[in-house]
C-alpha cells in the first residue's frame, strides 16, 4: 500500500503529528521514555511465576503502574489490561496535541488502534470461568477486538470513523497508515492512531517459549541483544503508544506545533510461512523503499533507523543485509538502533512506540543507542549507534516493523519544517 505522491510537501495533503503518548516499561510518558532511550538501559526482568505459568525463569518488560483520570478508570475498569494502557498513552496524546483546548467536532474524529493478541487477558478470564463461573456479561463485549478502538473513542467522544487492525507486529504501524488514508480521503479532520499490547500472561508466554523465539541470559536485562553474535531471541514486553494525526493545513488553522510529519510509508507482505521471513529480505526491502519513493527522498536523506530488530538470530540477519542492501547500495551508513532491549517487544504496539522514539529523535536530533549490543554479528553489516548520538541536522527518520505470516511495514517521519 503505497500511494505515491498523496502527502505531497507543499502543506495542503501534508500529514502532522501534533500529538504523542506512551507507556509501557521505559516510560509511562514521552520525557521518561525519551530518557530511557538515551540511556540504553534495558528494563527486562523476571516475571513471577503469575505471569509465566510457574516452572519456568522468563523475562519481562513490565509498565509501571498506571494512573489513569477518574473517567478512563470508570470506563476500562473491567476490560483487558492492553485497553487500560491505551487509555493511558491516549490521554498524553490528546493533551500533547492540545485537543482539550481546541475540541474537533466529534463527527470528525477518528480513531484506528492495532493490535496483535487484542484482549489476550480477558479470552483467558472466560475461560477459566467455563469452569469456575459465574461467566460475567461484561466479557461478551470486552472479548472482542473491537473493544481496543471502541472504548477508546468512547473516552474521547468521538464518532467518526473507528477501528481496530491486527497485522501481528506490524499492526500499529497498520493503524498509522490507516489513519493517514482517512485524512487524506477525507473522511476525518483528527485521527487518533496507535497500539497496545499486553502479552505477559502465561498461555502468550508458553506460546511464544515453545515457538523458540523467547531469550535467555544469566541476567534478565541481557535477554534481548538486537544485532548481537550472541543473542538468541526476544524479550516480551507490554505497552501502548498513540499519535495524533491530522493535515499540516488544519493544524496550522487550530495554530497546533506539529512534532514531525509522516512523510511517506510502505506497507507489504513476505507470504513465507509462519514466520514471514524470507532468506531473501526483499519484503523489508521493498517497504523501505516504497516509503523513500512515497516522500520523494533517496536513502541519503534518512538519518537514523529504528529498526525492527528482535534479537532473534534470523530476524536480525535478515533484516541487517536488507537494510545493507538498500543503503549501502547508494553508498550510505545509516545510524541503526533496535529499542526492544529497552522496551521488549511489544508485539502489535512496537510499531508505534518505535514510532514516538522516531518523532522523539527528530525533535532531539539525538539518536538512541543499540543498547545490549557488545559484539555486533558481523553477518549484520549495518551501522548500530553504540552511544547517545548526536545528529545535526537529523530530518528523516525511518522505522520499519515486520511480524508472524510476512506483515511488512516502513514509516518515514520527517522533521516538521524540513523541505526536500
Amino acid at each position: 500500500m503505497n500511494p505515491s505522491g498523496t502527502t505531497g510537501r507543499d502543506g495542503q495533503r501534508a500529514i502532522a503529528v501534533t500529538g504523542l503518548g506512551v507507556m509501557c516499561a521505559a516510560g509511562d510518558n514521552a520525557l521518561a521514555f525519551e530518557k530511557s532511550l538515551v540511556a540504553g538501559a534495558p528494563f527486562s526482568k523476571w516475571l513471577p511465576d503469575s505471569m509465566t505459568g510457574g516452572g519456568r525463569r522468563l523475562a519481562g518488560c513490565v509498565a509501571p503502574a498506571l494512573k489513569l483520570d477518574a473517567a478512563a478508570a470508570r470506563l476500562t475498569r473491567r476490560m483487558d489490561r492492553s485497553v487500560q494502557l491505551a487509555a493511558a498513552a491516549l490521554r498524553e496524546a490528546w493533551r500533547d496535541a492540545g485537543l482539550e483546548r481546541s475540541r474537533p467536532d466529534s463527527q470528525r474524529l477518528g480513531v484506528v488502534a492495532g493490535t496483535s493478541r487484542g484482549p489476550a487477558e480477558k479470552w483467558i478470564e472466560s475461560t477459566r470461568r467455563l469452569d469456575s463461573g459465574p461467566m460475567l456479561p461484561t466479557l461478551a463485549a470486552s472479548t472482542t477486538t473491537a473493544s481496543l478502538s471502541g472504548a477508546l473513542a468512547q473516552l474521547v467522544e468521538a464518532r467518526g470513523p473507528c477501528f481496530t487492525v491486527s497485522s501481528a507486529c506490524a499492526s500499529s504501524a497498520t493503524a498509522i497508515v490507516n489513519g493517514a488514508l482517512l485524512l487524506l480521503a477525507g473522511a476525518a479532520d483528527v485521527v487518533i492512531v496507535g497500539g497496545a499490547e499486553a502479552p505477559l500472561n502465561p498461555v502468550v508466554l508458553r506460546q511464544l517459549h515453545a515457538a523458540g523465539v523467547l531469550g535467555s541470559a544469566e541476567r534478565a536485562e541481557d535477554s534481548c541483544r538486537p544485532f548481537d553474535l550472541h543473542r538468541n531471541g526476544t524479550v516480551l514486553g507490554e505497552g501502548a503508544a498513540f499519535l495524533v494525526l491530522e493535515l499540516s493545513s488544519a493544524a496550522r488553522r487550530r495554530g497546533a506545533l506539529p512534532r514531525a510529519r509522516l512523510g511517506g510509508w510502505a506497507l507489504g507482505m513476505d507470504s513465507a510461512g509462519r514466520t514471514g521471513i524470507h532468506e531473501s529480505g526483499g519484503a523489508i526491502f521493498e517497504t523501505m523503499r516504497g516509503a523513500l519513493d512515497m516522500a520523494g527522498l533517496t536513502p541519503a536523506d534518512v538519518g537514523y533507523l529504528n529498526a525492527h530488530g528482535t534479537g532473534t538470530r534470523l530476524n536480525d540477519r535478515i533484516e541487517a543485509a536488507a537494510i545493507h542492501r538498500l543503503f549501502g547500495a547508494a553508498g550510505v551508513n545509516v545510524p541503526c538502533s533496535s529499542t526492544k532491549a529497552v522496551t521488549g517487544h511489544c508485539m502489535g504496539a512496537a510499531s508505534a512506540i518505535e514510532a514516538v522514539a522516531c518523532i522523539l529523535a527528530l525533535q532531539r536530533q539525538l539518536l538512541p543507542p543499540a543498547a545490549n549490543c557488545r559484539e555486533q554479528d558481523p553477518d549484520c553489516p549495518v551501522h548500530l549507534v553504540k552511544h547517545p548520538s548526536p545528529h545535526i541536522p537529523l530530518r528523516a527518520a525511518m522505522s520499519n516493523s515486520a511480524g508472524f505470516w510476512g506483515h511488512n511495514a516502513s514509516l518515514l517521519f520527517l522533521h516538521p519544517d524540513y523541505e526536500k
